[in-house]
């Protein structure tokens, strides 16, 4: 449907300790790790994406965000924005790729309201 935005969430467990989610964002606060997680989700491109493919993608978030093994919330936060600017940077370098797109469409695509 046009104009009908999908809001979609990773559900993170949530084991029976508090501040087990410290790897995911740096805090022991578990609302802080679910939070930055889901914004950081929220950011990927998933328009193309099938169900399947868009869990893929926001697990990776998750396990990408755990592999750097942020200590606090401050580097979580950073992790998080790396992430999403990787996720935006390559994007934009799919886009730039298409072979029969003009100079004039890349940018109208990213800035449809020009």
């Amino acid at each position: 449907m046009a104009g009908k935005k999908i809001v979609e969430t990773l559900q993170v467990p949530q084991p029976d300790k508090r501040g087990s989610l410290k790897p995911i964002g740096g805090s022991d606060n578990d609302d802080f790790c679910n939070v930055l997680v889901n914004q950081v989700c929220s950011s990927l491109w998933k328009k193309n994406s099938d169900p399947d493919e868009r869990q893929r993608q926001m697990l990776a978030v998750m396990t990408a965000m755990m592999g750097l093994q942020p200590r606090d919330e401050l580097e979580g936060m950073l992790i998080g924005q790396l992430i999403a600017s990787h996720n935006a940077a390559m994007e934009c370098y799919r886009r730039a790729m298409i072979g029969e797109q003009t100079f004039e469409g890349r940018w109208r695509e990213l800035d449809p309201g020009e």
